[in-house]
């Protein structure tokens, strides 16, 4: 019945244990294929303790997305500094591609937001097609395809990769597209 929110790949970072704790009133649901990952992110939440509505799974994302979720049953998709795969031989394996973001866009509710963030300038250039050419989503962030800003500073939860790179002085793009009714 409560909101529900999905992070895909939650690397180590405890960015979804923060809005899980500061939002109890809504579900949330992590999603990490790396075992090592998964278990350091198991672990602080086991030292965190009270994440009742915080769940998360050891599971390739792109196997097992459809069967997790219902059609129109998310209000919130983070996909956050996901693996930008590099290599050209690669890059096949990146989340943010065209089949996969339009499963993701059946899950989502109308009006609901899926927000991206990268610091990899090549990858970026996959996300800006990708998010701008799907039909079932439009930008919320107005009229570029993406920000050098958060959206909403005030209810922004930087993850670990963020506070390194912003130190470095290095640009982190965000990206807020919603759900179209």
């Amino acid at each position: 019945e409560a909101p529900l929110t999905v992070e895909i790949g939650l690397g180590k970072d405890t960015h979804l244990l923060e809005l899980a704790a500061a939002h109890p009133d809504r579900c949330f649901v992590g999603l990490e294929y790396a075992r090592k990952k998964f278990d350091k992110v198991l672990r602080k939440i086991a030292r965190r303790g009270g994440l009742e509505n915080l769940r998360i799974i050891h599971a390739d994302v792109t196997r097992v997305f459809d069967a997790i979720f219902p059609p129109q049953s998310l209000e919130r998709v983070y996909v956050l500094f996901p693996d930008p795969w590099p290599k050209k031989r690669h890059q096949r394996r990146r989340v943010l591609n065209p089949e996969f973001v339009a499963r993701i866009a059946t899950r989502m509710a109308p009006g609901a937001l899926l927000e991206a963030r990268t610091d990899n300038v090549e990858y970026l250039e996959q996300i800006v097609e990708v998010l701008g050419g799907s039909p079932a989503l439009e930008n919320a962030a107005g009229p570029d395809p993406y920000r050098l800003e958060p959206l909403d500073p005030e209810h922004h939860f930087p993850t670990l990769f963020e506070r390194k790179f912003r130190a470095r002085g290095l640009p982190i793009h965000y990206f807020y597209y919603r759900r179209r009714d």
